[in-house]
């Protein structure tokens, strides 16, 4: 009887035996599964860490064009400045010149005697020429 307590004790622990080695596969099977899904989110996680530096040096890029832009835009804006206010100060000088030949001009008119002499003539004429040039210069220039 001893003895056969024995064997069914041995088979107990020896089915015990297999019993805790099948758990044991399968919990190594589960933790190399597990392994492996861990793996694979350290990719994605490097992957997206990866695009994330990518992005932000992008943005840095991306900043510093910006910067760039708008400094050569405000350079360009004080110099398209300055050439209007020279455009205009020149405009202003031509209509003052351009005032005082056709004030010149109408005193020479005023100095030519209704006789009919051609004395004033060649003089009134160069006057003449010289406000039509400037008069289109001045048209030019607007």
């Amino acid at each position: 009887r001893a003895v056969e307590e024995a064997e069914v004790s041995r088979q107990w622990t020896q089915a015990d035996l297999e019993a805790e080695k099948a758990r044991a596969d399968g919990l190594q099977e589960q933790e190399a599964a597990l392994k492996e899904q861990l793996r694979q989110k350290e990719e994605v996680l490097s992957k997206i860490k990866e695009d994330a530096r990518e992005l932000i040096a992008a943005k840095k890029a991306d900043s510093a064009n910006l910067e760039a832009l708008k400094k050569a835009h405000g350079e360009l804006r004080s110099e398209a400045k300055s050439r209007v206010q020279k455009l205009e100060e020149e405009a202003e000088k031509m209509r003052e010149e351009a005032k005082r030949m056709q004030e010149a001009l109408a005193a020479a008119e005023a100095q030519i005697t209704p006789s009919g002499e051609d004395g004033d003539q060649p003089q009134l004429q160069a006057l003449t020429l010289r406000v039509e040039e400037l008069e289109g210069a001045l048209r030019e220039e607007a």
